[in-house]
């Protein structure tokens, strides 16, 4: 960061380094879902649930004061804003597409589950008779 973006305010240059940290702990979290780490995305996501803490007490008032306590850096601020933005949408996007794995992860387990889990009873089950044709036979008491 130059020294004109320190010039911006304490909040600015908080919120975009805390969008930061997010942002890299949010490409981990992906690495470790695809690694499969559970250690590694246990810590992961309590220091992702402490920036999100953080990011949701800072004021975006504070932040808007910020901005407007210095007019006669418009366009510069303006820049920041849209760096700022970009940021809080990739930031927005990596959360999705990690839920997204985390979804078809899921989705694997639970089809794998259910071929392993009997049926409920009375529920009716597909079987080959011995002429090789496809036939449906209750299961139950009777």
């Amino acid at each position: 960061m130059d020294n004109s973006a320190n010039s911006l305010g304490p909040d600015l240059n908080a919120l975009q380094q805390d969008l930061g940290k997010l942002e890299s702990l949010l490409t981990a979290e992906f690495d470790a879902l695809k690694t499969q780490n559970l250690n590694w995305l246990e810590n992961l996501l309590a220091e992702k649930e402490a920036m999100i803490g953080a990011l949701g007490k800072q004021s975006l008032d504070s932040v808007l004061a910020d901005l407007a306590s210095q007019p006669d850096k418009g366009v510069e601020l303006e820049m920041r804003w849209h760096q700022l933005t970009g940021l809080a949408r990739r930031c927005r996007d990596l959360q999705k597409r990690n839920e997204i794995l985390v979804e078809r992860k899921l989705s694997v387990v639970r089809s794998a589950l259910s071929s392993l889990v009997a049926p409920e009873a009375g529920l009716a089950i597909e079987t080959y008779n011995r002429q090789g044709k496809l036939s449906s036979a209750n299961r139950g008491p009777g």
